[in-house]
């Protein structure tokens, strides 16, 4: 097969749904299945080779790319066009009406599949009432975009996902996320000793016990008290804890941080590292005992992040429950026996949590497999 992807930006390193292009696109590439991908509203014009990529500069005027984009899909002569969706990629309060007319001479006498990174805000029942009211537009876009494409499939990330778009009469499969941190090769132990030696040299690496968190922190997060009933079981286990803070955390990461600060927990070591390259940020996830996520039990299934510390091997131990979609839509439970769902007030089992643990192992692989396959029974 043949395969366009469609996006709105491919810069690499600064979008992630492009990011995930490139990884995916790649994959299928080496599994025979050649692609192009099109980033229709970049941040500059750029022709990149190997896999093929095709970034047009949003400022030209939308006759011109589309144009260009026409020329590119001809030439390439796809079975598929896939459209990566996320609403406020396409607009910046997320109303992407329109948009399916857009983009109709793209997938002109072409099958369209449509995968939804995002669908649209106020799903949670707990959520605000501004973000509700934007939701309701949102829906009316995505709506209108899913009928104007007619996709012949449709895939999302998420459980809670399926069951929302299910409930709004569009089928979906699941196509798990793979890990935005390449695995790469590293020494463990030589790892956390390093961490250690520049960071709190007065620690014992063996009597160490690493958590950390990687990516966006959610404000909404109580990452305060998940962190007290770590400490504490890990002081019951005659250890100390050493929390490290990897990636981009964004501003709930740097309040979290003053948080931890302001109420420094006994037997606790924080270490904030920020962004690394990758293979660095690899070595620095695999030297982890566990994994801590801001994100609710509903939703890992969508983080990068979460799947970037699952493909590590790590346990991840989630302290959130408390997304459920609006109305009479049930989400089933989520099948990921690496992730632990750990609530408020209760204790943290640690050897349960490390008997979690697995080899390092991409998912990547197996995605692009179902990818294909998926699209190949279509």
């Amino acid at each position: 097969m043949r395969i366009v992807f469609l996006a709105s930006s491919l810069a690499p390193g600064r979008n992630g749904v492009g990011d995930y292009i490139r990884c995916l696109a790649a994959e299928l590439d080496r599994l025979g299945h050649p692609t192009l991908a099109l980033g229709l509203a970049d941040t500059e014009d750029a022709l990149e080779d190997g896999a093929p990529v095709v970034r047009i500069d949003r400022r030209r005027p939308w006759p011109q790319r589309l144009l260009q984009a026409r020329a590119a899909v001809a030439g390439f002569a796809p079975d598929w066009v896939s459209l990566q969706f996320v609403p406020y990629a396409w607009h910046p309060r997320g109303y992407a009406f329109g948009l399916a007319d857009r983009l109709a001479p793209l997938f002109k006498r072409r099958r369209a599949h449509l995968m939804f990174h995002e669908l649209w805000v106020g799903l949670n029942r707990g959520d605000r009432l501004v973000n509700r009211l934007h939701g309701i537009v949102q829906r009316r876009a995505v709506l209108s975009l899913q009928r104007g494409l007619a996709p012949a499939l449709v895939h999302t990330q998420a459980p809670a996902y399926i069951a929302t778009l299910a409930a709004e009469g569009i089928a979906a499969r699941r196509l798990p996320l793979f890990g935005n941190v390449p695995l790469a090769p590293g020494d463990r132990h030589a790892t956390r000793r390093q961490i250690l030696a520049e960071h709190a040299p007065q620690l014992d690496a063996d009597r160490a016990v690493f958590a950390g968190w990687f990516g966006t922190v959610h404000r909404e997060w109580n990452g305060l008290e998940v962190v007290t009933r770590l400490a504490a079981a890990t002081t019951t286990a005659g250890k100390q804890l050493v929390l490290l803070s990897l990636g981009r955390t964004g501003p709930g990461g740097a309040a979290f941080l003053a948080a931890l600060q302001q109420a420094p927990t006994a037997g606790v070591t924080v270490v904030e590292l920020g962004e690394t390259p990758a293979a660095e940020a690899s070595q620095l996830l695999g030297a982890l005992d566990l994994a801590l996520t801001a994100n609710p039990m509903a939703l890992v299934p969508k983080s990068g992040t979460v799947a970037s510390c699952l493909e590590h091997g790590l346990p991840v131990l989630v302290s959130r429950d408390d997304w459920r979609a609006r109305g009479a839509i049930i989400v089933p439970p989520l099948d990921e026996p690496q992730v632990h769902l750990s609530p408020p007030g209760t204790p943290i089992d640690l050897p349960a949590l490390f008997a979690l643990r697995r080899p390092h192992a991409s998912r990547l692989p197996a995605v692009a497999r179902q990818f294909a396959a998926d699209l190949g029974n279509r």
